[in-house]
């Protein structure tokens, strides 16, 4: 039967109130220990796959798990069963329409896009395939038809929307061959609710094999059909958490007059959980509001609201970023750029912000009561509701001037180290490629100001000149004329920077006059990496890691306002140690890469064999400091091995210069633009226009 609640006209934790108490500023993670492969501890093992036919009312439950604990402790319930295995763990949980049948699961793929990317911008992309084997029929797609009848309605319904779950469960053995406590292994068990995409059968005298393409059930709420306005809207807003909560109740409304109108039986519904500190900041700057919003017809102007028109079709996600590029939080908490003294610390990290979206099996009812796990049988689906969930989201990418960690220091947030070739210590890494690209650069808007007078004259004085156009970004390469021995640092991939002017992709994005958004914007998209990485990109194949495999989005959305053990303040290496997985949601997964080079013997007769310098090894200039921007993992005939695609941080080679500067010559480094301006002949900038002291390194 449906549950039945009143309906909720308010918005979800969008006005800026957390109920945990939660720090509203900058959440940076904790520093932590390196994170080791927990499988490294046994002596041999393997792991066993379950396919779950997953129940409408498990799915919803598990979506409402705004935690981590509760989500990893949930029990099924006894309308969900097993529909295809790899071996024989559940054969008291077998979907009762099998008949007795045995669908053999065998192959399985995930590839995860975790970090902020070119594709998915600020929310993740997900996908995954499985391989079924049926011995001897063909009968696999008659099963799950037949699962379908709904002995309420007394009708099939639509099993192509049906829920589904994979499990994998990890076993280890000692060196006596003896088994590990399933007490101890099962912290690295990994669920994953999906939605199936395609499914492609291949039929022959042996039976039949179905190539499966699913996503996470999570994710339907970012599909095109989802996620985009269905209707013109006008929004006028002051802050963040005002524009959410405008734009929310008009889009219900939408769906609700669907319902009065008798188009369909049940209404989606769309709600925002937004980090407090993002959703209580203002998106307007008064200071700069142009002559166009003043109204002769009233002389109470007000100035701290902007109207947005929303066209039809306009993408949420595209929508959440335009907001959020205008906000006080992000130009100025994050980047500064309104600050008169903007003393941001070089290799300090900026938090961005991450959306994933948590989608639960719910309708509105012709009376405004949500009606849990209905099936519309207008739609010829189940209705939904679909919560935008936004994180604040740590990097360390300075890949952009205006942003603090131009010269990252990762150091503290490592949690993986590789070690390669020649360091005697590979336990992990199979295979490494790298890719190259010397044509990488950041581009920057540099025009993004409105000039009031380009001549001087007695009204506007000689200040108000154009700038000369030998304005140039603050790099490290430019602070090198004010710290000589930055010029001696020896570095892989250096920032390269090409001034534009009105990037169209990036214009776009804002609403109203506010320079410092455009800046912002910019900051944004030098952020996304491109699928295959940036100036430099490894594709790692390491032996298969559980804590590598995502549960944050795949079978549990964590809410940045009521999440108390995800958003605790914990290292990864403690949160490993409770929930067997890696946080990928709150910030970038840093990985450091250790590879050597030998120094071959000098076999010339003259050196009578000697060698200069003498045989041993060098670090290779590629080692350093990587994020991880996508995790493909792959089991086949019990063997796990995942592909780590990682992009590596720029200037993260200047880190072991100001490592071994002591604070007292870091201070008397003085005002480093003052000495860059002095010594290049140039106005150095920040992207905003604006000077500020550069304090590279800590104390």
């Amino acid at each position: 039967m449906a549950n039945t609640t009143a309906i909720d006209p308010g918005p979800v934790n969008i006005n800026g109130v957390g109920s945990t108490g939660q720090d509203k500023g900058n959440k940076i993670p904790l520093a932590t220990p390196a994170v080791p492969n927990p499988m490294h501890n046994y002596a041999s093992w393997t792991y066993s796959w379950s396919l779950w036919w997953l129940d409408i009312g498990d799915k919803n439950n598990l979506m409402a798990c705004d935690d981590v604990d509760a989500a990893q402790a949930y029990q099924l319930g006894p309308l969900s069963y097993v529909v295809a295995e790899d071996g024989g763990r559940f054969t008291d949980r077998r979907l009762p329409s099998q008949y007795g049948l045995n669908y053999q699961l065998q192959e399985v793929q995930l590839s995860t896009l975790i970090g902020l990317n070119q594709v998915s911008k600020h929310t993740n992309l997900a996908t995954g395939s499985m391989t079924v084997v049926e011995p001897y029929g063909v009968t696999f797609i008659d099963t799950l038809a037949d699962a379908s009848w709904d002995p309420v309605q007394k009708k099939y319904i639509n099993y192509t929307q049906q829920p589904f779950l994979l499990q994998i469960d990890f076993k280890g053995f000692d060196d006596n061959g003896q088994p590990i406590p399933d007490s101890e292994t099962a912290l690295y068990r990994k669920r994953y609710p999906i939605s199936i995409l395609s499914m492609k059968v291949a039929v022959s005298a042996k039976g039949a094999e179905y190539k499966i393409q699913f996503a996470p059930s999570t994710h339907i709420g970012q599909r095109n059909e989802h996620t985009t306005t269905p209707a013109d809207f006008t929004v006028t807003a002051g802050t963040v958490a005002e524009f959410f909560t405008e734009f929310k109740n008009q889009w219900n409304r939408y769906y609700t007059t669907e319902v009065l109108t008798g188009r369909y039986q049940y209404a989606d519904a769309v709600y925002f959980d937004i980090d407090d500190a993002i959703s209580s900041s203002s998106i307007v700057n008064k200071n700069e509001a142009p002559l166009t919003w003043a109204s002769t017809k009233d002389s109470n102007l007000v100035l701290d609201k902007l109207t947005w028109s929303i066209p039809k079709g306009t993408s949420v996600m595209d929508l959440i970023a335009r907001v959020i590029v205008q906000s006080d939080w992000l130009i100025n908490t994050q980047l500064g750029l309104e600050k008169a003294n903007n003393n941001g610390n070089q290799t300090d990290p900026t938090n961005l912000f991450k959306t994933v979206v948590k989608t639960l099996y719910e309708g509105v009812d012709y009376s405004g009561a949500i009606q849990s796990g209905v099936y519309d049988k207008t739609k010829s689906r189940r209705p939904m509701s679909f919560t935008y969930v936004v994180h604040q989201y740590t990097s360390w990418k300075g890949s952009h001037p205006s942003m603090k960690g131009t010269i990252p220091d990762t150091r503290p947030w490592v949690v993986k180290y590789y070690n390669y070739l020649y360091t005697g210590k590979n336990t992990d890494i199979v295979d490494l490629k790298i890719n190259f690209d010397t044509t990488y650069y950041t581009a920057i808007n540099t025009y993004n100001r409105q000039i009031a007078a380009s001549q001087s004259s007695a009204a506007t004085g000689d200040e108000n000149k154009l700038i000369s156009a030998k304005t140039v970004a603050f790099t490290p390469e430019v602070l090198s004329g004010a710290i000589t021995p930055l010029s001696a640092v020896k570095t892989l991939g250096q920032m390269r920077i090409k001034h534009i002017n009105g990037d169209v992709n990036n214009t776009s994005m804002l609403n109203g006059t506010r320079p410092s958004a455009q800046v912002a914007a910019d900051v944004l998209k030098s952020a996304y990496s491109g699928v295959n990485g940036d100036m430099v990109a490894v594709k790692l194949t390491i032996v298969g890691d559980p804590t590598l495999l995502k549960q944050d989005d795949w079978l549990y959305v964590p809410s940045p306002t009521k999440s108390t053990s995800y958003n605790s303040r914990i290292s990864q290496f403690d949160f490993v140690k409770k929930y067997g997985h890696l946080r990928m949601d709150n910030a970038e997964l840093v990985v450091q890469l250790i590879i050597n080079t030998p120094i071959d013997i000098d076999t010339d007769y003259y050196n009578n064999g000697l060698a200069f310098p003498a045989p041993n090894t060098m670090t290779s200039l590629f080692s350093g400091a990587y994020t991880i921007t996508r995790v493909e993992s792959t089991f086949n005939a019990g063997k796990f091995e995942q592909v780590l695609h990682l992009a590596r941080y720029i200037n993260t080679d200047y880190i072991e210069f100001f490592s071994s500067t002591k604070a007292a010559q870091r201070g008397a480094v003085g005002n480093v633009q003052d000495k860059a301006i002095a010594e290049t002949g140039t106005n150095a900038i920040v992207g905003n226009g604006t000077s500020q002291t550069v304090t590279p390194g800590r104390t």
